[in-house]
């Protein structure tokens, strides 16, 4: 879709940017200040022998013509210092302090069964999750969880796995309900123009769902797991909330695009495989993951748009970890997904093309940035320890969007950064990621989440 390019001005955007910069430098800094409190310890001779004390000493017996000659340099890496000192003292301190440990402590029963915990993820904002433990069976768990975000983002879930039914059968349970003002939207990428830019084509939409799927199905053996999914959603569509960016429905309509402005609800029915080889489910070093779900959406009722709807879908995504040494890990991933109407009568909501730019696929990239049918992608992640449950790593993302007969043709999008892992005792605590892209700079953040 063809419109005026809009301006952004700097200054809003500037504080961000160089926000963004500066947690990158300290990461960076927070790297090497770890590493030497861990590898390094305190000379028994005295520390004036010490060669970093005597360079200091040596620094500040500077006369004064030198002192004044680099007063420029030395306050412009004050604020850096100060910052990265008061880090590193944090990170310290709440190690020693056991802080996050006491916490969870608080927040959960003596027997670990139940519990109530803060969460976080860009898409939502901010919430709570409570869980419970041994309702329905010994390996069932109960979860609610509720959060809300900018422009009236909001998500409300219950959660019931793992009800045993006999033998290695087991149910899932699942009702949710969630509204995106402001998701983004680029147009069908390979409708795209040349050389489009992010801000050429960008628009926003709002989208709300309710949801309700049930899941039967059970393990094999140690490490597969099966199982079938039926569910029922109604989704509606409608312009965003987002003003500094143009509504959708300034340039679509229910009759140009589909899916949009009307309320669509769909009955989904899928199969999935779980492979899971990899040596802990907390910090692995080695084995991997593989995942094959595939299944058809089809509308259901009767409405007034210009579209019937119908589509399939099958994706596959796998991933091995590959341990180099001291607790170094390689991990490299491969994905795909097809996504394909039932038949020629049939289409597809255009939110539920396949797309590249969330944190899951191509980071660097706002979500929803590139969409069509079909989408692979690449990923490689290299991981290292820097502290005793802290992780660092580095990595670097490829994928693209393409429809059935224009593989060749579609480019190549990539993004690559670095970030950190705080792991719990069973899963991921915190993470936090820098993606640099085509497109710019992006910041993941992630508190207590399911990744």
């Amino acid at each position: 879709m063809d419109k005026p390019r809009r301006t952004t001005h700097l200054f809003p955007v500037f504080p961000a940017r160089m926000a963004c910069y500066l947690l990158a430098f300290l990461m960076f800094s927070g790297v090497f200040l770890l590493q030497a409190a861990e590898e390094n310890q305190p000379p028994a001779q005295d520390s004036v022998n010490d060669s970093t004390e005597a360079d200091y000493s040596r620094y500040r017996s500077k006369t004064t013509w030198e002192t004044l000659l680099s007063l420029p340099g030395t306050l412009l890496y004050l604020p850096f210092d100060i910052v990265g000192e008061g880090l590193t003292q944090l990170v310290i301190f709440t190690d020693e302090g056991n802080t996050l440990q006491k916490i969870s402590d608080f927040l959960v029963s003596d027997d670990g069964k139940r519990g109530l915990y803060p969460t976080s993820a860009p898409p939502i904002g901010v919430g709570l999750k409570f869980f419970q433990k041994g309702l329905f069976g010994e390996e069932s768990k109960l979860s609610l969880s509720a959060s809300r975000g900018l422009r009236t983002r909001q998500k409300y879930q219950f959660k019931v796995s793992r009800i045993q039914l006999g033998g290695p059968i087991a149910a899932d349970v699942l009702a949710k309900y969630h509204i995106q003002p402001d998701e983004y939207f680029f147009g069908v990428e390979s409708a795209a123009p040349e050389g489009t830019d992010v801000d050429d084509n960008r628009t926003n939409y709002l989208l709300e769902q309710t949801y309700g799927e049930f899941r039967l199905g059970g393990d094999w053996g140690e490490k597969l797991t099966i199982k079938g999914v039926a569910g029922y959603e109604i989704n509606s569509v409608r312009g965003g909330k987002n003003t500094r960016y143009t509504s959708l429905s300034e340039l679509a309509s229910e009759s140009t695009l589909p899916g949009f402005e009307n309320d669509l609800g769909l009955v989904r029915l899928q199969l999935e495989a779980r492979s899971d080889h990899r040596n802990s489910g907390v910090r692995p070093t080695s084995g991997g993951v593989a995942l094959l779900r595939g299944g058809i959406f089809q509308e259901t009722g009767t409405h007034d748009s210009d579209f019937d709807f119908g589509f399939w879908k099958l994706t596959a995504d796998i991933s091995q970890h590959i341990h180099l040494f001291h607790k170094r890990t390689l991990i490299l991933r491969v994905a795909g997904e097809l996504t394909e109407p039932l038949d020629a009568d049939k289409t597809i909501p255009f939110y539920y093309l396949s797309e590249l730019g969330r944190e899951e696929s191509v980071r660097g990239f706002l979500r929803g940035r590139f969409r069509d049918e079909n989408m692979v992608l690449g990923s490689a992640e290299y991981r290292f320890p820097i502290w005793e449950k802290l992780d660092t790593f580095l990595f670097y993302d490829t994928g693209k969007v393409f429809a059935d007969s224009e593989f060749s043709d579609a480019k190549w999008k990539s993004g690559y950064g670095l970030g950190f892992t705080f792991w719990g005792k069973t899963d991921v605590v915190t993470n936090a990621a820098l993606g640099f892209s085509e497109d710019g700079l992006r910041f993941y953040f992630g508190l207590n989440r399911e990744l």
